[in-house]
């Protein structure tokens, strides 16, 4: 059965946790369930774990767009171990939660790859030293999160 017809099963209105590790879940299906969940599948959901699939940035833009319209009672989102997702994911996430997506999101987990280098490149940001696109976008994510309160993990939370 389809994920997308699970999600719409009545039973599915009372799921608080949703881990779906190691699944092989794609971009594609990353795209399906965000649809559901834009449209009020699963309003209860509070942590949704993705950790190690193969979703890349189609499927983060879609899991964005979706905290923008669903997903009201999420606290947590893991994308931990999805090596596709790349530094414009995180722009694109920054930029969701800026217009407040996810408004409850507490716990924010990423590739760790994203954030490695952040800490020790903090002081080439704070002279305004010329940086790559990806520490930017990096750096973009962070201050978001910070604005709002948002803890970012380099692995599962």
């Amino acid at each position: 059965m389809p994920l997308s017809s699970v999600l719409a099963i009545p039973a599915s209105q009372a799921v608080e946790q949703l881990r779906l590790d190691e699944n092989g879940i794609t971009s594609e299906g990353a795209v399906a369930m965000a649809g559901a969940l834009a449209q009020g599948a699963l309003p209860r959901l509070a942590a949704l774990y993705l950790d190690c699939n193969r979703i890349d940035d189609v499927g983060v833009a879609a899991l964005a767009e979706s905290g923008k319209r669903g997903l009201r009672a999420l606290w947590g989102l893991s994308l931990y171990g999805n090596r596709g997702i790349t530094a414009a994911s995180l722009s694109v996430v920054a930029s969701a939660l800026r217009e407040g997506a996810f408004p409850l999101l507490m716990h924010l987990a990423l590739p760790e790859e994203h954030f490695a280098f952040v800490a020790e490149n903090a002081l080439a940001l704070n002279l305004g030293a010329a940086t790559s696109p990806a520490f930017r976008a990096a750096s973009e994510l962070m201050a978001a999160c910070l604005s709002r309160g948002i803890v970012i993990n380099a692995d599962s939370f």
